[in-house]
This record gives structure tokens, sequence and C-alpha cells, in this order.
């Protein structure tokens, strides 16, 4: 039915497949168990803090700037995505409510997910 080269085509293929797919389904379970830590706002003092968030294929690093217990700033300095670039647009969310308990964007909800974790984990620090 199938010459030598096409079993090595399938087999190579299949194989590719199969690790895509592993892939695929680890970075999908990493970001369902990203954590997004409550804040309580009036116990972080102001300065800047740095925090970040990743998976096996996304990196969400922050630095958050807090004054008189509101976010007046976060700055995404490293982002590392896939098709995500949308879920930038969740900082002002995240500064206009001084909250993280903004919705994420819609298109872009692991990457948005992502980059609260960075922040939650910036905040959080002991």
């Amino acid at each position: 039915m199938f010459d030598r080269q096409g079993k090595i085509l399938i087999g190579t293929v299949s194989v590719l497949f199969v690790v895509v797919m592993g892939v695929f389904f680890l970075e999908l379970r990493e970001l369902e168990n990203l954590r997004i830590e409550p804040v309580d706002f009036m116990q972080i003092e102001d300065g800047l803090y740095t925090g970040e968030a990743h998976t096996l294929l996304l990196k969400a690093r922050v630095n958050v700037s807090v004054k008189d217990h509101l976010i007046t700033d976060v700055e995404l300095i490293e982002y590392q995505h896939n098709r995500g670039e949308d879920a930038i647009g969740i900082i002002d969310d995240i500064i206009n409510n001084n909250s993280l308990s903004v919705d994420a964007i819609s298109g872009a909800t692991q990457s948005s997910n992502l980059i609260k974790a960075a922040v939650s984990n910036a905040l959080n620090q002991k």
C-alpha cells in the first residue's frame, strides 16, 4: 500500500502531531492553573513592584507602581504571547478599577489572565 518513504513520512507526521498536541494540552493545563490572588490594597505601601507569571509558552513580567494604595501604572516589561496582543488592554482596566477583579479581554482571555497573575504576583510579594 505505502512504500518505505511513505511509511516514514506517515510515522514522522504522526509523531509530530502527538508532540504538538502534548504541548498544547500542557499549556492549557498551566493556563487553567494560573493563580490570581486577591490583593489587599490597604496593605500595599507606595512603591514599585515587579512580578511575573508564565506558562510553557507564555510569559508576562510587569512593574506595578502604587501610590496612596492605588495602582498608578502597570508597565509590561516583558510579554511573550501567541495571539494575545489585545490582552494589553486589561492594564487600563486594572488601573481604572484599582482591582484585579476585571473582565478578561474578549478573544484574549488566557493572556489577560496571565497579565493579571503577573500583577497579583507583584503586589503579593512577602
